[in-house]
């Protein structure tokens, strides 16, 4: 993914994994509203099964003059929030009710792969099917780096639908952003949406309070679950009607991600399968590199259903092709695959 287009102080938060173990935690939800985590302390070798409630509160967006980003605290590790169950949907899979155990291995494989990376990380994997997520540490948060502009298109395109303003005046820089990820693209489509209007977009993907973004993409933080929850909603139709929730997936299924700076592939590699993501990659001060990967795969013309996911890390490495990062994506698509073949 690009560099972003300027420096910045520093603006991850990270649950850095201790010496005496790590917070892990599987994440049931039986609706995909999922909520603000504000986790118990626990074992650190713990795996905790929990639902998630509809979000109380919506980040509060305030316009700005794109403010420099300030050094956000860094979270303690901690389990997913002890949360209240909600009955299945009827005519989900059969596979829904046995997910948890699944889940469960795939986060001890991520773990053990990622044991020992010099730096701080968080994933998570919404199936939408289910209404249910697997996230791996979710405490974490960080600068999403690119991957972040997801939600200034997504503010932009619902305007386009309600016709507030004219989508030939975006296409192009939205072809660009979805492509190449060109900063100066993204800040002329943020040019034409407000700050109520990207808060909307918070809003209908259940986003917690342990994430933001205030209108300019520069000055935002995430966490795996929340950027997860933002590429759900779009599967949902939550954010837009079919049409332009079809354009965008269709765009995102084209980006171009250099070599080296990929988190995750561009091809999901999956058969009968389609997939796209928002990338991103950041260096901030003392050579800390941001890497995210987020985005969706679904059995291909299904229109529904489908999995979000986000992997979120920073690192000191210099080493670009990291190849200890790369071991995560070969386990989400084996998990994306099994849970393919249960249905």
């Amino acid at each position: 993914m690009l560099r972003d287009g300027r420096r910045r102080s520093a603006i991850a938060a990270a649950a850095v994994a201790l010496a005496g173990g790590v917070a892990i935690a599987v994440a049931l939800a039986l609706t995909l509203g999922e909520g603000t985590e504000a986790p118990p302390e626990r074992a650190a070798s713990a795996v905790t099964v929990t639902v998630t409630p509809a979000p109380t509160s919506t980040p509060r967006a305030t316009p700005t003059a794109t403010p420099t980003p300030t050094p956000t605290p860094t979270p303690t590790a901690t389990a997913a929030p002890v949360e209240t169950p909600t009955p299945a949907a009827d005519g989900r899979s059969p596979r829904c009710e046995s997910g948890p155990g699944r889940g469960a291995a795939l986060v001890a494989a991520v773990e053990d792969v990622m044991a020992g990376y010099p730096g701080a990380w968080g994933l998570a994997i919404i199936d939408v099917a289910c209404g249910s997520a697997v996230v791996v540490r979710p405490g974490y948060a960080q600068y999403p780096a690119s991957a972040g502009k997801i939600v200034i298109l997504l503010a932009a395109l619902r305007a386009v639908q309600e016709g507030l303003i004219a989508f030939a005046e975006v296409e192009e820089d939205m072809e660009q952003v979805l492509r190449h990820s060109l900063d100066r693209n993204t800040d002329a489509v943020a040019a034409r949406v407000t700050p109520a209007q990207v808060a909307a977009v918070l809003e209908r993907a259940g986003v917690s309070a342990n994430s933001r973004l205030e209108w300019s993409w520069r000055e935002a933080i995430f966490t795996p679950h929340d950027l997860a929850r933002v590429w759900a909603s779009i599967l949902r139709g939550e954010q837009l009607d079919e049409r332009w929730t079809g354009w965008l997936l269709g765009r995102a299924a084209r980006a171009e991600l250099p070599h080296g700076y990929e988190t995750f592939p561009a091809e999901f590699g999956l058969e009968g399968h389609e997939s796209g993501q928002k990338a991103g990659y950041w260096t901030g001060e003392g050579h800390h590199d941001h890497f995210a990967a987020a985005g969706y795969v679904r059995a291909a013309g299904s229109g529904e259903g489908g999995f979000a996911f986000a992997f979120l890390l920073q690192t000191t490495l210099d080493d670009l092709l990291d190849p200890q990062r790369r071991l995560v994506f070969p386990l989400v698509r084996e998990f994306v695959a099994a849970e393919a073949r249960l249905d």
